[in-house]
C-alpha cells in the first residue's frame, strides 16, 4: 500500500509516527528498501523519517480530537 500511495502522491518525505517509530530501523528499513529502486516511481524515492513527537503524537492527536469535539458541542 505504501508503494501505491508513493506512486500516486510522489511525496518527498514520509514521516512515521506513534508506536511504529519506537521500533527504530526495524520497521523503517523494509519500506526504505522496497522504495529504493522501484521501476514505478517517476522520481527519486522519498526520505523515510521518524516523527519529532514520536510515540506521543497519537496521544496528542487524540487529545486534540477530543478538545475539538467538546468545543464543537458547546
Amino acid at each position: 500500500m505504501l508503494a501505491t500511495l508513493t506512486t500516486i502522491l510522489a511525496p518527498e518525505t514520509i514521516v512515521i509516527g506513534c508506536g511504529i517509530c519506537e521500533s527504530g530501523e526495524l520497521l523503517r528499513e523494509p519500506p526504505r528498501t522496497r522504495l529504493a529502486a522501484p521501476p514505478h516511481l517517476p522520481t527519486s524515492p522519498p526520505l523515510i523519517t521518524q516523527a519529532t513527537l514520536g510515540a506521543k503524537a497519537g496521544v496528542l492527536e487524540a487529545g486534540l480530537v477530543a478538545l475539538h469535539a467538546v468545543s464543537a458541542g458547546s
